[in-house]
């Protein structure tokens, strides 16, 4: 709300003496601050969104700094056992896929749990002859 100065003060008066003087200009005003108040309700809704929006991008850009952060200090051992875990779970990772497939996840699924694309694991799903899980898992 703002503060109310003289002239929003004349033109409260005025709206209210036209009320009374014409009762179809009631409808029309309060037509109008349905409108109004509809439309605030929206705006606080949309600026809820942004923020929540915002908040997730804040929180990503905060976990890749991390990630920047740990790599720097990443030592040459440190290095090679991530490399060598790397390499196990990429070979693994065409049994895990159908595995997941045949538990009832469906490819979107098992794509966000092994970081990768939707497209790679269905493509994978399909040129070894299973069927995509549109429905996914169940609860």
């Amino acid at each position: 709300m703002t503060k109310r100065d003289g002239k929003a003060e004349q033109a409260r008066e005025e709206i209210e003496a036209d009320l009374k003087d014409d009762p179809e200009v009631t409808w029309l005003a309060r037509d109008i601050i349905a409108v109004v108040k509809k439309h605030r309700a929206a705006e606080r809704k949309h600026a809820t969104e942004v923020a929540a929006r915002l908040e997730g991008a804040r929180q990503v850009a905060g976990a890749e700094a991390a990630d920047a952060e740990a790599a720097e200090h990443l030592t040459l051992a440190e290095a090679g056992r991530i490399r060598r875990a790397y390499k196990v779970a990429q070979t693994a990772t065409p049994r895990l896929i159908l595995d997941a497939n045949s538990n009832g996840l469906n490819a979107t699924e098992i794509a966000r749990e092994l970081d990768v694309s939707g497209s790679y694991v269905a493509r994978f799903l399909r040129e070894n002859g299973r069927q995509e899980n549109p429905e996914g898992s169940q609860g």
